[in-house]
């Protein structure tokens, strides 16, 4: 669906790419679609859409997906209260 909104709340975590060793690939919880569960970092802002195998998604013109993001994390101490974490 062009230009969609998909908004997911969950974890994730850094996954390594033995074809790309250097990539930050982001991998979502099973919460999220399984279409859109791993991702990799272009810059600060984009990511491409990723297969189940790590290949670039790509649209039926060859074009690569990508997606506009925002990653935010709370960073809590043992005992803490959620509203006294810190934000990232």
């Amino acid at each position: 669906m062009p230009n969609a909104r998909f908004i997911t709340k969950g974890s994730w975590k850094l996954i390594k790419d033995p074809n790309r060793p250097a990539a930050v690939i982001y991998e979502l919880d099973s919460e999220a679609p399984s279409e859109l569960r791993d991702f990799w970092e272009v810059d600060k802002s984009t990511l491409l859409v990723l297969e189940k195998d790590l290949r670039v998604r790509r649209s039926g013109f060859g074009a690569p997906y990508t997606v506009a993001y925002a990653l935010y994390g709370l960073h809590c101490n043992p005992g803490q209260r959620m509203r006294d974490c810190s934000h990232e």
